[in-house]
């Protein structure tokens, strides 16, 4: 009873009035996974979400929200998978340590302690209106992929990088940005 955060909000849709839910929990998976007491999860968010601005708003479905690190699995210093599921759905992703492109293909993975996961660390970039603050986006008329461009650490298990910028795609677990386009999915 004391893991749990329940915050109401009421929503005018117009001529509709709506009561919105937000329930927030935090939960420990560095061992067997333990819901934390409320006071931590407030204590908790500032630091591990600065961001989150998710509070009240209207959506067309639930959702949830990962926020944390990856971090690399013994043996396998510069890549790991990450995944949650949660009432029926599932989210996952590859993670990697720093790569480049080297003018024909992906340099290795360098060892990493942690990565977080934000879409600063996804696929995206200046003037990529899908995830402006990512990686990996190549300018208009600046193809081909330039040597050395920083890659992604986030990606889908299913689509890795490419440097034809049509078949790449943000994938992320943490909020969205409110001007978002997906946000009205």
């Amino acid at each position: 009873p004391f893991c749990l955060s329940v915050m109401p909000r009421a929503v005018d849709m117009g001529d509709r009035f709506y009561m919105s839910l937000n329930i927030f929990a935090a939960v420990d998976v560095a061992q067997a996974p333990k819901l934390l007491l409320e006071q931590t999860l407030w204590q908790t968010l500032p630091q591990a979400a600065p961001d989150f601005v998710e509070v009240g708003m209207p959506k067309p479905q639930s959702e949830y929200l990962v926020y944390g690190h990856a971090y690399p699995h013994e043996g396998a210093p510069g890549r790991t998978h990450v995944g949650v599921r949660f009432a029926g759905q599932q989210k996952a992703l590859m993670v990697w340590g720093e790569r480049r492109w080297d003018g024909r293909q992906i340099s290795g993975p360098l060892p990493f302690e942690k990565v977080p996961l934000t879409w600063r660390h996804a696929y995206g970039g200046e003037g990529y209106a899908l995830n402006p603050i990512g990686c990996g986006h190549l300018q208009a008329g600046q193809a081909p992929a330039p040597i050395g461009l920083s890659l992604p650490q986030l990606e889908s298990p299913t689509q890795a990088w490419h440097p034809d910028p049509a078949r790449n795609v943000p994938v992320g677990m943490t909020a969205l940005s409110v001007e978002h386009p997906w946000r009205t999915r």
